[in-house]
């Protein structure tokens, strides 16, 4: 595929994704990024260092927090949602020149039927003189009496119908399922609605075969992630039903990396094993922060 002359950076996701990273690990994931959109596939894992613009041992280290935005394939490094947008930018230049093509035979048609009744109209006279007898009745009339086709035209149809309305049925009541019990989890109040956003973000993962129970998963593991709870330098809560099912590898993140230790839903005691775990995630990330590092040092 050509270059492409833009690609698409949904701001607020980038931000509520990439809060932990460094300045550094900021312009080498960009760099990453937009290197795989403009050459439209993934990156062979010995290029890497070098699009990010590092030396062998700086790239090391940052390898390490960029990897979780990749799958590793063994040779290359693929991005799930550069790969849809990819995809779906390819489809829409598609679709325009099938468009393209259709127009251009409907005008070709139009032309060559335009200059066909040209040449019918002057013999009109002639053929409805032979299609009359002699008392001006009609002789070729053609009375249609079958009608049992339709009537199983009318049947199929109606079947197809109910199947179609079936479908549909089950999948509100999944996504339905899944929106309350992400507002039970998150402590939703009765303003929370569900927005066209959310539905489609749901009904997404779920026609590309995550159940609702992968879902559920998945946001009891943003529960349990102190940066997407507010525990973050920006104070921010990012726990919206459109994040954690903006994509299937999202949805995967949250579940394998946060939530693969049933989570401790909101309303059940805390057992002394979670509150340990949770405070000793909370210290890691505010040594990692560097907050401590400005602190005078204790008198004795």
């Amino acid at each position: 595929m050509a270059a492409l002359p833009y690609m698409q950076l949904y701001v607020a996701d980038y931000l509520a994704d990439t809060m932990h990273l460094t300045t550094e690990e900021h312009g080498a994931y960009l760099l990453l990024i937009m290197n795989y959109w403009q050459t439209g596939k993934p990156i062979p894992k010995n290029r890497l260092s070098k699009i990010a613009r590092m030396d062998n041992d700086r790239w090391t280290t940052v390898e390490v927090s960029l990897i979780e935005f990749f799958n590793d394939t063994g040779t290359e490094w693929v991005h799930d949602r550069l790969e849809r947008d990819l995809e779906a930018v390819k489809d829409a230049q598609e679709q325009r020149v099938r468009a393209g093509r259709a127009s251009a035979e409907a005008r070709k048609r139009s032309k060559q039927e335009g200059n066909k009744r040209k040449g019918n109209d002057r013999s009109t006279t002639v053929d409805d003189s032979l299609q009359r007898d002699g008392n001006e009745k009609p002789t070729n009339k053609d009375i249609d009496t079958d009608t049992e086709v339709d009537t199983d035209t009318e049947v199929d149809t109606d079947t197809e119908g109910k199947k179609h309305t079936s479908r549909d049925s089950s999948l509100s009541g999944a996504v339905n399922e899944v929106f309350s019990y992400w507002c039970t989890a998150m402590g939703k109040n009765s303003l929370t609605k569900l927005t066209k956003d959310r539905r489609g973000k749901i009904e997404a993962r779920l026609k590309e075969g995550y159940n609702v129970d992968h879902i559920k998963q998945a946001i009891d593991g943003c529960t349990r992630s102190p940066h997407h709870m507010g525990t973050n330098d920006a104070g921010t809560v990012y726990d919206d039903l459109t994040l954690i099912c903006r994509s299937g590898s999202k949805l995967e993140w949250f579940a394998k990396n946060v939530g693969a230790k049933e989570a401790t839903r909101r309303g059940d005691p805390e057992t002394i094993d979670d509150f340990a775990e949770r405070n000793r995630r909370q210290a890691e990330r505010v040594m990692a922060s560097g907050m401590l590092d400005d602190l005078p040092p204790e008198r004795d």
